[in-house]
């Protein structure tokens, strides 16, 4: 007979979530073992397995929750959001973005990082999820300057998701620079060219090449703190 659902069971699943996103951000993905994750929620084996068939599917849950809980926030956000002051509405939304508690940065490092081993069905619901993070993104950008093609906003949309994806793999908080004022910089550095315009030059030339393009959330960057 199936073991049916305690009260509880979605407390004790996202508890193990975090558990397993903590050891998974510390550790990587490949050095945990089930019976890792087990010990350290204080779990045994078939409890986790009543949970967790494959260690696979920890971590699909682990990053494809992260990305609709931050999917959610730039909707919610630019369902409410007064976008009359361009730098205010923008400066908000890094706030809204990167602002996540300690799971939450080990959530986003484990999907920055670790997504490469996920089952093929696995990785192309979770690729569904990040472009529409990027259409999201997009979103916010016409709100911030409307005079742009759909290609451009496109461009610009992975350039801001690269630049604000990586920040929890290098900066520390005990470093020299507080939150709000990176996000500040961050938002100065990326408007004042946004909002400006891009001025039509010839464009440096750019070598071909054949490597297969990434989603911008999976790229390779740096893992050194700041």
């Amino acid at each position: 007979m199936p073991r049916t659902r305690s009260k509880d069971y979605d407390d004790k699943k996202n508890q193990i979530l975090d558990v397993a996103a903590s050891m998974f951000a510390d550790a990587g993905y490949k050095a945990c073992k089930m019976e890792d994750i087990a010990e350290r929620c204080n779990v045994s084996k078939s409890m986790l397995y009543h949970y967790f068939k494959r260690k696979e599917d920890v971590l699909f849950e682990i990053v494809y929750d992260h990305v609709v809980s931050l999917n959610g926030t730039i909707e919610n956000y630019l369902a409410s959001a007064n976008d009359g002051n361009k730098r205010l509405f923008f400066g908000r939304f890094l706030e809204k973005y990167l602002q996540k508690s300690t799971p939450g940065r080990e959530r986003h490092a484990v999907t920055i990082r670790d997504t490469r081993w996920l089952t093929p069905e696995q990785l192309a619901k979770q690729e569904m999820l990040e472009r529409k993070n990027a259409d999201l993104i997009v979103q916010v950008l016409k709100k911030v300057n409307p005079n742009y093609t759909a290609r451009e906003y496109k461009v610009y949309a992975f350039l801001l998701i690269g630049m604000i994806n990586w920040i929890e793999l290098w900066y520390s908080s005990r470093g020299a620079m507080t939150r709000p004022e990176l996000y500040d910089r961050i938002a100065v550095l990326f408007l004042d060219g946004f909002l400006a315009g891009y001025r039509d030059s010839k464009p440096l030339p750019v070598e071909n090449g054949t490597r297969k393009r990434e989603s911008p959330m999976r790229q390779r960057g740096p893992r050194a703190p700041v």
